[in-house]
Parts: structure tokens; C-alpha cells; sequence
């Protein structure tokens, strides 16, 4: 549909990994600096880089969208990482084992469930933007529920950001 080679491909396909790393070695800092509020942004940017799919028309411009659905992908797997670390190291259980399967749950309902819609004959277009909207949905509710309990949180974050400097 956007008249890719093999080659081409290949190339669009290595977008995802050249923005994946810096980003991911770059979010931790970020995260350590504004904390609660990056998961919102960081959801905000993939709801963005996956709605821009719809875009694409060549396979330079695919190479240019994978790399940011790349480096935003590579942010929210830092964010959701750090949240769960700090959630287990705030209430000494255990959340790790969920947070990761979590992951394959989600890829096993979604995957045919998208095949399914786009058997039937929906847009792909149409699929990406609502995949988009559901992913930034879920990051006005975080940020909603973030700020249910601001001020006991900034507490909470700013005790552990303090314990960890002082160690």
C-alpha cells in the first residue's frame, strides 16, 4: 500500500528500535524528576505516534512514525517499570509478576479481537485512531486518579526519591 520493498521495510522496521534505546536511557532521568506525571505524557505521546500510523504513505515516512512509536514505547515500558518498582518498594509486596503478565494478557485479547474487526471489514485507519484514543483515555484516568490524592502522594514520592539520594 505504500510501495515498500523488502529492503525499505526492513529499514521503516529499524525506526522502532533507533528510537526505542536513547529513549528508554533517557526516561529514567525524567522519571526521577517529575515522577507522577510523565506516564500521562509519555501515554499521550504512543496515543500520538499510533494515531500517526495513519499517515504514512511512504516507506521513508513509515521509517520517520516507527521511530517515534519506537521511542514512545521505549518511555512507557521505563514509566510503567518505575511505578510498579516504587509501588513495590512503598508497600513491600510483590507486583512485578502482575505488571509483566499483564502485557500477554492484553496481546491475547487484543490481537484477535483487531483481526476479528478488520475481517470484518473496518478501516485500518479507523482501528489505529480508536487504539489511540483508548491508550489516551487511559492517560486522562491515571492522571485523574494521580491527583485524587496529590498532596499524600508529592509526600509519598518525595520520602522515597529522598531515602533512595540518601543511601
Amino acid at each position: 500500500a505504500i510501495g515498500a520493498t523488502d529492503k525499505s521495510l526492513g529499514f521503516a522496521l529499524i525506526g522502532i528500535t533507533v528510537g526505542a534505546l536513547p529513549a528508554m536511557l533517557g526516561t529514567g532521568l525524567i522519571v526521577k524528576r517529575f515522577s507522577k506525571w510523565v506516564l500521562f505524557y509519555v501515554l499521550l505521546f504512543f496515543a500520538g505516534s499510533i494515531a500517526a500510523i495513519t499517515l504514512v504513505n511512504t516507506p521513508l515516512t513509515l521509517a520517520f512514525v516507527l521511530f517515534f512509536v519506537g521511542a514512545s514505547s521505549g518511555m512507557l515500558d521505563v514509566v510503567m517499570n518505575s511505578g510498579v518498582a516504587t509501588l513495590e518498594s512503598l508497600t513491600d509486596k510483590n507486583y512485578f509478576n502482575y505488571a509483566h503478565a499483564a502485557f500477554p494478557v492484553a496481546v491475547i485479547f487484543t490481537s484477535p479481537t483487531v483481526g476479528y474487526v478488520r475481517q470484518s471489514g473496518v478501516n485500518k485507519n479507523i482501528i489505529l485512531l480508536v487504539m489511540a484514543g483508548i491508550i489516551a483515555l487511559v492517560g486522562l484516568i491515571n492522571l485523574k486518579l494521580d491527583m485524587k490524592d496529590n498532596k499524600k502522594e508529592e509526600i509519598i514520592y518525595e520520602n522515597y526519591w529522598n531515602c533512595k539520594k540518601n543511601w
